[in-house]
């Protein structure tokens, strides 16, 4: 770095002296060195009246490897359930039985299958100044505007239109379903 001037020196001296300061501080601090720990531990002590060490001192330091031993030893106690899995309440709030749980999947496995999800997937809404509303929506790769009245790819007949959700009927199964729009 070229300096021209006596202004130029005297700031790399002082931009010198500023940077050496923090590294000799390290070295020699300017209120002397620390003695006596940490004030954290200095303030526990004295709180608890200065018998930290006298109560350290009734734990034995030796290990005794036979008591450790005598316990690898020991078998495992018997546990009366899975601690990994919680237990399925029933309507009332109490645990169900096995035999509950059962025959509520028995139930549950004998009911139809629910129809498949509309993938006619509304992301938009307008209302025209004629008071006309449409929608956005997308099908597989395409996206359509549509109106209450018309057909989507010939499978979804469109029933109503509000600011926030479409209805839908789908024509082959003459199932309603209501598809909200995302604000």
């Amino acid at each position: 770095m070229k300096f021209s001037g006596k202004l130029g020196k005297g700031g790399a001296g002082v931009l010198g002296l500023v940077s050496a300061a923090p590294v000799v501080n390290l070295g020699f601090p300017l209120g002397g060195f620390r003695t006596g720990g940490f004030p954290a531990a200095k303030k526990t002590a004295e709180r608890s009246g200065g018998q930290t060490a006298d109560n350290l001192m009734k734990y034995d330091p030796v290990v005794h490897l036979d008591f450790l031993k005598q316990l690898e030893d020991r078998p495992l106690p018997e546990l009366e359930r899975n601690p990994f899995q919680f237990p399925v309440l029933g309507p009332e709030g109490r645990p169900m039985t096995p035999e509950d749980v059962a025959a509520e999947k028995r139930a549950l496995a004998n009911q139809p299958p629910p129809p498949p999800a509309v993938p006619l997937k509304p992301f938009g809404y307008a209302e025209k100044l004629n008071g006309l509303r449409e929608a956005m929506a997308s099908y597989q790769d395409d996206i359509y505007i549509v109106h209450v009245g018309e057909t989507v790819a010939g499978k979804y007949k469109i029933i109503g239109i509000t600011p926030s959700r479409v209805i839908v009927n789908n024509v082959a199964t003459h199932e309603t379903v209501e598809l909200p729009i995302p604000e």
